[in-house]
């Protein structure tokens, strides 16, 4: 999966610079005015520079912090990055709304009562280990937006009815909860995190 940025919230991205001969021995450019660094917004047709400078951090690791508008629309954000004399640093991130996980109210099993959303089998009420539970916003799952850029979070369920890890959510939200797996058919349940 991708690195992540929330929209409009820059954050610096790091990238390496190695050497063209070897392609391991990291370049420290002496000039970071020599450095080409481009990037592609997601159905942009072209790379564009990128508008601040980069910064020597140390060993051939730079960064460069995106402006607002760089990072203003959602989806894969590509990176180039080179200098003369050193190979290429192709990178991808994605653009998102909220960053995965970010929210403060854990979610289990028990969110909204005793098992309330837990994996079970139909036919005997026993627990299913290994389901995925992935989480979009609602308004995003019924638009049809099922990229990893709308994730909210996820876990997997185990066979004591547990999850893998609480997911982290943000209050004030409805979402929708995606159940799937080998030994269940596809659901989706709708919750509200208050």
């Amino acid at each position: 999966m991708a690195q992540l940025i929330e929209a409009q919230n820059p954050i610096p991205i790091p990238f390496l610079l190695v050497d063209e001969n070897d392609d391991e021995t990291p370049m420290d450019v002496v000039d970071v005015g020599t450095i080409v660094i481009e990037h592609r917004k997601e159905g942009a047709g072209i790379f564009a520079p990128f508008t601040n400078t980069p910064v020597n951090i140390t060993k051939g690791w730079y960064t460069v912090l995106p402006t607002v508008a760089e990072i203003d629309t959602l989806g894969n954000f590509l990176i180039d990055a080179t200098a003369p004399g050193c190979d290429i640093w192709r990178d991808v991130w994605g653009i998102v709304k909220e960053i995965p996980g970010g929210g403060s109210t854990p979610v289990t099993q028990h969110y909204g009562g005793e098992d309330a959303l837990a994996a079970k089998r139909k036919s005997d009420g026993s627990y299913i280990d290994g389901v995925r539970i992935i989480v979009y916003l609602k308004s995003d799952y019924d638009v049809y937006n099922f990229s990893d850029n709308f994730v909210q979070d996820r876990t997997v369920t185990r066979g004591d009815g547990s999850w893998s890890s609480p997911l982290m959510l943000a209050s004030g939200n409805v979402y929708t909860f995606v159940y799937e797996g080998h030994m269940i058919n596809t659901k989706t349940v709708e919750v509200t995190i208050s």
